[in-house]
């Protein structure tokens, strides 16, 4: 093919007409040349961006549920709100969930898979303090020093973890009428062996915000469910 040699001025003139904004670069790539996009095989992405917006707005329905029944139960206002979904494996979310935290393992009929859904501790002792007649008018305090639950306070959360498990099931009824159940209640992440440690899942985290104390509610979805 023939190259056709610019003057000067022409020259400049295309080069004002990037800087200005009336011809993108992306016209002056090489038309041939492959486009490459970096891939983390570590984070596979199996979902497409149309279908995972779909999924945030069934998840953005289950935090208003969620908030819904907790509220009811704790009789107390609750707030929360997704703040975001990603795809990730299953070994990042098992290391990047805390040693201390209340992890509740569901299944949801006649889907195929294990969903988790991960409290906070400092959330999760306030819930604990509420239902066991904390008084509004008090401040509540943290225990720090704190680094696992007594039997009743996990007998009490584990409420709190079917109205997680409810709120999942009800969500999904104008799409699959699931049977979700809580098959366990973990506090140690190292302990959960329902996937593989390179199996996709997508995580959701909600900010969740009760009597003082506000932080994430974090919802592992494997990727099997969905498929």
């Amino acid at each position: 093919m023939e190259q056709t040699v610019l003057s000067q001025s022409e020259i400049d003139s295309l080069l004002e007409a990037m800087n200005s904004g009336e011809i993108s670069e992306e016209i002056l790539e090489e038309p041939n040349q492959p486009k490459v996009k970096p891939y983390d095989f570590r984070r596979p992405v199996r979902l497409s961006k149309e279908y995972l917006s779909t999924i945030s707005m069934v998840l953005e329905d289950f935090a208003k549920i969620s908030v819904n029944q907790l509220s009811s139960k704790l009789r107390s206002p609750v707030d929360m709100s997704m703040v975001s979904i990603e795809q990730v494996s299953f070994d990042e979310f098992v290391h990047s969930v805390p040693k201390f935290a209340l992890l509740g393992t569901m299944t949801s009929e006649p889907q195929s898979g294990v969903q988790i859904i991960e409290i906070n501790s400092s959330i999760a002792m306030r819930m604990v303090e509420i239902l066991c007649g904390y008084d509004s008018g008090s401040r509540f305090k943290e225990d720090t020093g704190k680094t696992s639950f007594t039997e009743i306070e996990l007998a009490i959360l584990d409420d709190m973890i079917n109205v997680f498990a409810n709120s999942f099931q009800n969500v999904w009824r104008d799409i699959i009428d699931l049977n979700t159940k809580v098959d366990s209640v973990n506090t140690n992440p190292q302990l959960l062996q329902s996937m593989s440690p390179n199996e996709p899942v997508v995580l959701a985290t909600f900010n969740i915000s009760l009597s003082e104390t506000s932080t994430f509610v974090n919802l592992c979805i494997p990727y099997v469910f969905f498929e």
